[in-house]
């Protein structure tokens, strides 16, 4: 039987990202999150002891995915990514603030903007806080409705136990919930926008900040290293 030389197919060429492109941006929207931050700090200090005021861009370019054989991720422009992986675990009645603008109710006109909470040591998304379910009204807690533009950020708590608290992502210690000694980690995205086909760019974003409360503890509010802790700093 004759020898047949095997076929060898050269590998799938990495396919061009579409750029992520908006008109306009949501730096408008920079005063009344920086109000929003003034009055979450007014309202749980003396017990912030850490705070992450801006979130990272988290770009995933997954375009090699094919040619080495791995699962997909980020493979597209359709969304635009910020996470934060901040030091802390929750533990008792500790929990984090997080607030942002609703990307969805501003003029980058999302098509919905989420944040999701995981746990590393798992790889596992545990729960989400979004712009068509959670957000709206949700800064209301803080800014009355006298503040312009009150509609278009958003204020949420991450805890163990959301039992009278309103804009609240619980989130457990079970098999499918955070390790009582792991910090959460967030996943932000905002999901393309209304008059196009692709994610908003990193710099048309205001990013989401956090905070970490204990009301148990009575300090100043203190910055991690290398952090910046409010918009005064």
């Amino acid at each position: 039987t004759p020898r047949v030389e095997k076929n060898v197919t050269d590998p799938y060429a990495k396919p061009t990202r579409a750029p992520l492109t908006m008109v306009t941006n949501e730096y408008y929207l920079e005063g009344t999150l920086n109000k929003l931050e003034d009055a979450v700090l007014k309202t749980y200090s003396p017990n912030i002891i850490h705070a992450v005021k801006h979130v990272k861009f988290f770009p995933l370019f997954g375009e090699s995915c094919i040619k080495n054989g791995i699962p997909c991720y980020g493979d597209n422009s359709d969304a635009t990514y910020f996470a934060a992986f901040p030091e802390h675990a929750l533990k008792d009645n500790q929990f984090y603030v997080i607030i942002g603008v609703d990307h969805m109710r501003s003029s980058t006109g999302a098509i919905y903007s989420s944040i999701v909470v995981g746990s590393t040591s798992k790889l596992l998304g545990i729960d989400n806080f979004n712009s068509i379910e959670h957000m709206e009204s949700s800064s209301s807690s803080y800014l009355d409705i006298h503040h312009e533009h009150r509609d278009s950020v958003y204020a949420m708590t991450l805890r163990r136990d959301c039992t009278n608290h309103d804009f609240c992502m619980e989130i457990g210690n079970g098999l499918l919930g955070l390790p009582d000694e792991e910090p959460p980690f967030f996943i932000f995205r905002t999901y393309l926008h209304k008059d196009g086909s692709v994610g908003a760019p990193e710099l048309s974003l205001l990013k989401d900040r956090l905070f970490f409360v204990d009301p148990e503890s009575n300090r100043k509010s203190t910055n991690a290293k290398g952090d910046k802790l409010a918009h005064k700093s």
